[in-house]
Formats: structure tokens, C-alpha cells, sequence
């Protein structure tokens, strides 16, 4: 996406920007579509206006960042996956596993959600269709990996590590713990904080998944009303705990949960729990929210 803005700008940084913002509108129509498959086309319609206007999004978006072309790339995976997982067919397949490839080709962290919710499609199925199922799971992971595969072979001949891209920071997490710096695995940090310090690395990570990233959320609404940001934060709360007793909605949440495991011990670390990292939680807060009304609507009618 920057190449292609650095060709139309002349070599000009503000490429980068467009490249960022080109992806947050990116993101806006990959809530619709997340919000069109856990509830409705309202749904995602109203979830969609939201995410368009909310001041800290429209900030970030012309920043450079590639939290912008995260957060679209992970609605779009939830919204192929759950695609794949209401309608499981050969092609819904391809699908969901392409978009999964390009997920991990914008953040390779994203194998902490994409892998289970894909588990998941071939296991809640049920008995009579486990094997279809399962082949079809298989043919989605096959074409995630033909999509990333070039890329970790690549980082494996040139660093000796397909995963450098994640471990490479773990130096640096050790240097906030006070610890001599060292590049290692980053599962194998995140077991040495549980296996060290177990309850403080257990509330640290409760707070990361479940706390932390929902309620430095919202304020992008006071501009337009502070009101607004309240009735949505409620809303919101309520429309997650609703979706415990949903088919889709567990679904959803599996894919929520999964996709802030990177960041559940570092959001408390200095510069680690910047806004713009749980950004791709923005657009399931927002669809819980209007799914949470339109729940009520339809108790009403």
C-alpha cells in the first residue's frame, strides 16, 4: 500500500499516511461486514457509522501506523471465519484462509487468534459433517500458509528465525523487567513471567484480554456527545455478556480474546499500552453494541 501511494505522491512521505488512512476506511467497511455476519446489516451499518467517526480512529488513521491495516485485516478474518463457520463450503474456505494468510502477512501475531478460531469451525460442526469439516479446515490452513509460507522461509534464511519478527522484541521486554537483555522465543517469555511470578502474571493478563483494551475505548466519542460514549460503553458490556449465550456471538468472542493474547502482559510495560495496539478490538465492541440493541428491539417487538 505504500509503494503504490509513494508511486502516486512522487516519492512523498505523506504516502505513508495515505497508506494508514486508505486502511482505517479499510477497517470501517471490515466492521460492516464483521457486524453483517454476528448480527445484521443494520448492525454492521450502525457499528460501521461509529467506527467512522470516533476521534481517536480518525486520528491514528493518517498516522503511518499499521495498526490501522491490522485492525481491518482481523475484522476481516472474523468476518471470513464466521462466514465459513455459519456456511461451510469448499470456497468459503479458500476464503477464510486467504484472508487469514494476508492477516499474518500485516501482523504474524495474528496466529494467536487465527488458529483457534479455525480449530474451532472443525470442531463445533457436529458429528455427522466432522470429516467434510475437518478437510475443509485443513484446505483453509493450507492456503494461509501458502500465503505467509514465503515470508517465514524468508525471515528463517535471513535471521535464522521465522518468527524474528515477534521474538525480536522480547530484548526489549526483558530490559522492562529489569532483566539482562536477550532475544528468545516470545512463548517462552510469556511462560517465564507465569512460571515466576504466576499471580501477578495472571491479573496482569486478565486485565490485558479483558479490562484494559475495553476501557480506554470511547472517548473518541466526547467530541460529539460524552453521553454518547457512556450509553455506548454500557451497551457494549452488555452486548459481549449477551453473546456468551449466542452461537455466533462465542464465536466472536473466541476471535476477540485470541486476538489481544500479543499484548496481554505487555499493555502494562512503558509504551506498551499505547491505543492504537487493542485498536482491532474496536469494531467487535462496537457490533456487540448494536447487536446489543437490536436484541433489545427484537425482545420488544
Amino acid at each position: 500500500a505504500i509503494r503504490a501511494f509513494l508511486a502516486i505522491t512522487d516519492d512523498q512521505d505523506i504516502a505513508i499516511s495515505f497508506a494508514s488512512a486508505t486502511m482505517s476506511v479499510l477497517a470501517v467497511f471490515a466492521t460492516f461486514l464483521l457486524g453483517s455476519v454476528v448480527g445484521s446489516r443494520w448492525v454492521g451499518l450502525a457499528a460501521a457509522a461509529a467506527m467512522a467517526i470516533e476521534r481517536e480512529v480518525v486520528e491514528w488513521a493518517a498516522d503511518g501506523w499499521r495498526d490501522d491495516a491490522f485492525t481491518a485485516m482481523v475484522a476481516l478474518s472474523a468476518w471470513a471465519i464466521l462466514r465459513f463457520w455459519k456456511r461451510p463450503t469448499w470456497g468459503a474456505a479458500v476464503l477464510a484462509g486467504g484472508v487469514a494468510g494476508v492477516a499474518c502477512l500485516t501482523r504474524i501475531t495474528a496466529v494467536s487468534f487465527l488458529l483457534p478460531a479455525l480449530a474451532s469451525v472443525a470442531v463445533f460442526q457436529g458429528r455427522a459433517v466432522l470429516w467434510r469439516s475437518l478437510g475443509q479446515t485443513a484446505l483453509a490452513l493450507v492456503v494461509m500458509g501458502a500465503v505467509v509460507g514465503p515470508y517465514l522461509v524468508n525471515c528463517y534464511i535471513e535471521f535464522g528465525d521465522p518468527f524474528y519478527a515477534v521474538n525480536f522484541h522480547t530484548g526489549g521486554y526483558r530490559q522492562w523487567y529489569g532483566e539482562p537483555a536477550k532475544m528468545e522465543g516470545a512463548l517462552t517469555l510469556v511462560v517465564d513471567r507465569f512460571r515466576n511470578r504466576p499471580v501477578t502474571a495472571t491479573d496482569t493478563a486478565l486485565r490485558g484480554l479483558i479490562v484494559y483494551p475495553f476501557e480506554i475505548k470511547w472517548r473518541g466519542f466526547d467530541r460529539w456527545d460524552p453521553r454518547l460514549s457512556r450509553a455506548l460503553f454500557w451497551l457494549s458490556a452488555c452486548g459481549l455478556l449477551a453473546w456468551l449465550w449466542q452461537p455466533t456471538g462465542r464465536q466472536a468472542l473466541l476471535i476477540l480474546v485470541m486476538s489481544l493474547v500479543p499484548y496481554m502482559l505487555t499493555w502494562a510495560l512503558p509504551g506498551g499500552g499505547e491505543w492504537r495496539f487493542t485498536m482491532p478490538a474496536y469494531p467487535f465492541y462496537l457490533v456487540a453494541a448494536f447487536g446489543f440493541v437490536a436484541l433489545v428491539c427484537d425482545v420488544v417487538r
